[in-house]
């Protein structure tokens, strides 16, 4: 259920003025990779294409019931976002 929410919960900090994009990206890509000392989280020449392609701006609306995880007791139930995958 976490990482179902992660990026649009995250990227509410951004549409709402509260955090630059290029922040909130390197707190879930480079940081936790040099972190873990993995070569991953870039994009470079010969790194691995670890990419995700998602429309930042589409709305979402959090519906706990729909969620792929077992677990349904989401904190963003009901919630408008946007980002999605």
């Amino acid at each position: 259920m976490g990482l179902e929410t992660l990026l649009p919960a995250l990227l509410s900090f951004f549409h709402e003025g509260r955090s630059p994009l290029i922040d909130l990206m390197a707190a879930v890509t480079t940081k936790p990779a040099r972190l873990l000392g993995l070569e991953a989280g870039t994009l470079a020449v010969g790194a691995p294409a670890d990419l995700v392609l998602c429309d930042i701006g589409a709305p979402i609306r959090v519906d706990a019931d729909k969620l792929i995880s077992k677990s349904k007791n989401s904190p963003f139930d009901g919630r408008s976002l946007q980002a999605r995958c």
